[in-house]
């Protein structure tokens, strides 16, 4: 066989392999409830799909922000009359690959779930199907109190990435909030049994957190930084 029909046969082989390789692949899934922000990441595919769906009938907003600039890359509004109480938001990634990107879900405080599908080739897609690794997160500060307390921290965090988390081991509510430059929401969510919800927030501004938690219900409320 001559060399160049093999090369033209390899060719057409791994054009082949390449294009069958391509699919959708669910990378990130996340609960929650009221608003929160997600880990910054960057996407892979060609195409990307956000999927939301909840229980009740509240208005969801959805938001792909560069974390760069902190600007929206895509937004997308759910009525209350939306089918099913769902919405998906989808767009391709042309000028958006590679980049740190972050959604900020606006959704139900009944609870709600999201999962980011990308369409991808086959490297990508093994990549992307391994176990992810937890971040190396430093621990910044840590709040707790027995509960009937509702307090105001004013905080400035010098990384552009952190989390709050709060945890609660009593049935009660704690609710969480923080808001940064003219009172933007940041996160707005809550805990209401025995556990943790947590939140990223995206910015070395200042920012204030507030917290209120019920009667006879320990808590604790810490903040890490990448």
């Amino acid at each position: 066989m001559k060399l160049k029909s093999l090369l033209a046969i390899l060719f057409v082989t791994a054009f082949t392999l390449s294009a069958a390789g391509v699919k959708w692949l669910e990378t990130n899934r996340w609960i929650g409830n009221g608003i929160i922000e997600t880990p910054a990441f960057e996407l892979r595919g060609d195409e990307w799909k956000l999927a939301y769906t909840s229980k009740s009938q509240e208005v969801a907003q959805l938001e792909l922000i560069d974390l760069e600039t902190g600007n929206p890359l895509a937004i997308v509004r759910k009525s209350a009359a939306g089918a099913n109480h769902s919405v998906t938001m989808k767009d391709n990634t042309k000028g958006v690959l590679k980049r740190k990107v972050y959604f900020r879900i606006s959704g139900s405080k009944a609870g709600w779930q999201t999962s980011l599908n990308e369409y991808v080739g086959q490297i990508d897609a093994y990549e992307l199907s391994r176990p992810k690794k937890e971040p190396k997160l430093s621990k910044y500060g840590i709040w707790c109190g027995d509960g009937g307390e509702s307090l105001t921290i004013p905080i400035t965090i010098p990384a552009k990435e952190w989390r709050i988390t709060v945890k609660t081991d009593a049935p009660g509510t704690v609710s969480l909030k923080c808001t940064g430059a003219e009172e933007k929401v940041l996160a707005d969510t809550f805990v209401f049994k025995p556990s943790k919800t947590s939140t990223w927030i995206h910015t070395d501004a200042g920012v204030t957190i507030t917290l209120s938690a019920a009667e006879n219900t320990p808590w604790t409320l810490t903040i890490e930084t990448l």
